[in-house]
């Protein structure tokens, strides 16, 4: 039962979790731009100006280095990614996001943490693959989904659910209300991975395997969490993907938190260009 002055979330389906945002929003302290200040820098950034990335650059390095100390806290002692090269790689890549539309503060912090996680486990998988001794990884001819892949999703972005996290905070009239946060597209499974397989430049053929099949393999693979460790597939897992998950007709959303979703086609190249033929800058590969 959810207290008379709460405000419920409901995420329709996304590739990350939206969690520890919260911190995101805390007041200014002395010194620092007023969080109005860095929103508006990064309207005008996502607008083009260029005079605005120059001007948010320092306002935001503090914030972005007390990020990445507060991942560094989390790794193995003696790692050899040191703190200044998590901000710095974290934020040669956030100049990168040049389709990216800002909505705020939050936002920007969210996606920044978003990143730096994943530079670590990069960075992570290419220390495994050095001890490993150059072993060869195996690719599939196929590209697989389960059932038919017909099943109708619409995948969110973790920044956007981190803006409504901070809107329905922010606003006393959201109490009690229910949002369903989904991105600006419905897809099916089949359209995602084709889709993916665009942005990787890699052609392969699109199978269907019965849901039932999958059905067994994941409760195979469910063993693994009796050891504590986290299952490649669950039984619920296979249930979502083969029923459509998206948002209601009517249902309060992103626009009614005045938020623009962000389209899947913006975000899927920042995650999958190091997987393109040729690395992440082969210019084959679509932009």
């Amino acid at each position: 039962m959810l207290p008379e002055t709460s405000t419920r979330v409901q995420i329709i389906w996304g590739p990350y979790t939206a969690v520890q945002f919260i911190d995101m929003q805390r007041a200014a302290q002395p010194g620092e731009p007023a969080t109005g200040d860095v929103s508006q820098l990064l309207y005008a950034w996502s607008g083009g100006d260029p005079n605005a990335l120059e001007s948010l650059t320092p306002i935001v390095y503090r914030e972005l280095h007390r990020l990445a100390s507060h991942y560094m806290k989390r790794e193995r002692p003696g790692h050899s990614l040191q703190t200044t090269d998590l901000v710095n790689e974290a934020y040669m890549r956030l100049v990168d996001y040049k389709r990216m539309q800002w909505q705020n503060r939050a936002h920007f912090f969210a996606i920044s943490a978003q990143l730096m996680r994943r530079i670590l486990v990069e960075h992570a998988r290419r220390h495994n693959l050095k001890r490993g001794g150059g072993v060869q990884q195996v690719s599939l001819d196929q590209a697989a989904v389960v059932g038919s892949g017909r099943a109708k999703v619409q995948p969110v972005f973790v920044g956007d659910v981190a803006a409504a996290a901070v809107a329905v905070l922010a606003r006393p009239d959201t109490a009690k209300s229910v949002f369903e946060l989904g991105g600006p597209r419905v897809y099916t499974y089949r359209e995602l991975a084709a889709l993916t397989l665009r942005e990787i430049d890699r052609h392969k053929p699109i199978i269907g395997v019965p849901a039932g099949l999958m059905k067994i393999a994941a409760f195979f693979a469910e063993f693994p969490a009796v050891l504590g460790l986290t299952p490649q597939i669950t039984r619920d897992q296979v249930d979502l993907l083969v029923h459509d998950n998206v948002v209601r007709p009517g249902a309060k959303d992103l626009a009614s938190l005045g938020i623009v979703p962000t389209a899947a086609e913006v975000i899927l190249p920042t995650y999958l260009d190091r997987f393109r033929i040729g690395g992440r800058y082969n210019q084959h590969a679509p932009a």
